[in-house]
């Protein structure tokens, strides 16, 4: 029987197989940095994707009710807040438990990435973490932006309805004022997104360039007149902006 040549390609049972490359060891900065940012995300965008996909609404209210909770509870125990902190829903997010919130979750992620980076201080890098992570956060932001999106094309985020006729003024909400003008019989009113009317106004343009505005505002009647002001004559128009000025302008 003839052997076989020594040149002769091994056979797959002696085939070698090589280790995969070891991941790259980040610098210490980076993973600290990274910890600290997955832990800030994390906390932001949970519930998510809760609340947004078909049948999860009671979850994501559940756990935006506690949210809100939290924080009121870090503003009046922790931060000594004495008025009363509003964490009924109005629209707007830049209330003050929101703003609670923020520093909140600011907090338990500097604790967490703290903890993390002692506990897990031999690990070399995150790299299927950090996949993960930005996978998730594009989610997220696709989401905001179609839900913000569809809302201006299909108006649903403040819709003329005449129900809103009929709310009282003090449901309404500061980003939910708003001013709507009837050019035909030249009047301006202010309403809201719970339909209170806190103004109407009537406007007329004068031979002098100036607005005049007459009517109710707040159950105040006033008088107003408005002056076209120059934009060239504006100091950061005409003059420029500067980093650096030699000598205190405003002075």
């Amino acid at each position: 029987m003839a052997e076989p040549s020594p040149h002769a390609p091994p056979t797959p049972a002696h085939a070698i197989v090589a280790d995969p490359a070891p991941e790259p060891r980040w610098h210490p900065l980076r993973r600290t940095v990274f910890q600290l940012s997955f832990a800030f995300f994390v906390l932001e965008l949970v519930p998510f994707p809760f609340g947004y996909l078909p049948g999860t609404d009671i979850v994501g209210d559940t756990f935006n009710r506690a949210e809100v909770a939290l924080a009121a509870w870090v503003g009046r125990n922790l931060l000594g807040i004495t008025r009363p902190i509003g964490v009924a829903v109005n629209g707007s997010g830049d209330r003050t438990v929101d703003y609670l919130f923020l520093l909140v979750v600011v907090a338990l992620s500097a604790a967490i990435a703290l903890v993390w980076s002692i506990a897990d201080r031999r690990r070399g890098s995150y790299a299927s973490l950090d996949c993960a992570l930005r996978v998730v956060m594009r989610f997220a932001l696709a989401s905001n932006l179609l839900d913000y999106g569809f809302a201006k094309v299909f108006p649903t985020q403040m819709p003329n309805l005449l129900s809103r006729l009929i709310e009282p003024y003090g449901q309404s909400s500061p980003m939910g004022l708003r001013a709507f003008c009837d050019e035909e019989h030249r009047a301006l009113g202010l309403t809201n997104r719970s339909g209170g009317f806190p103004g109407a106004l009537r406007f007329a343009a004068d031979p002098d360039g100036t607005l005049t505005l007459e009517g109710v505002l707040d159950t105040a009647v006033v008088r107003m007149r408005l002056a076209r002001a120059d934009l060239e004559k504006e100091l950061l128009v005409s003059r420029g902006f500067h980093w650096v000025n030699e000598v205190p302008f405003n002075r």
